[in-house]
C-alpha cells in the first residue's frame, strides 16, 4: 500500500515482508496497554479500508488530471522555461 501511494514500486512487499512486519508490529505493541473498544476498533477498521480503496483512486484521479493537463498545455503550445517549477510557462510565440 506505501509504495502505490508513494508511487515508489520498489518499496512494494511481499507476503514474507509483510508477515515478518505484522510480527514485530505485534511484537512492539504488546509492551503497550492500549484498549479500545469494538466500537473504535470498528470505525478504525472503516477508515482503513476506506483509504486503501478510494486512497489509490483519488491517486489516479490526479495523475489523470495532470497528464490532461500536460496534453492541454501541449496542445497550445507552451514550452516549459528554463526550470520548470509547473508555475512559469511560456508559449512559443512569447519566445519568437
Amino acid at each position: 500500500m506505501l509504495a502505490m501511494m508513494v508511487r515508489i514500486p520498489e518499496m512494494r512487499i511481499d507476503e514474507s515482508e509483510a508477515a515478518k512486519l505484522s510480527k514485530g508490529i505485534a511484537n512492539v505493541a504488546r509492551h503497550y496497554d492500549v484498549t479500545a473498544t469494538q466500537k473504535t476498533i470498528d470505525w478504525s477498521n472503516l477508515v482503513m479500508v476506506l483509504a486503501m480503496i478510494y486512497g489509490t483512486r483519488m491517486m489516479a484521479i490526479g495523475a489523470r488530471r495532470k497528464a490532461d493537463r500536460q496534453k492541454q498545455r501541449e496542445e497550445r503550445g507552451e514550452v516549459p522555461t528554463v526550470i520548470d517549477f509547473g508555475l512559469a510557462k511560456s508559449t512559443q510565440k512569447d519566445l519568437q
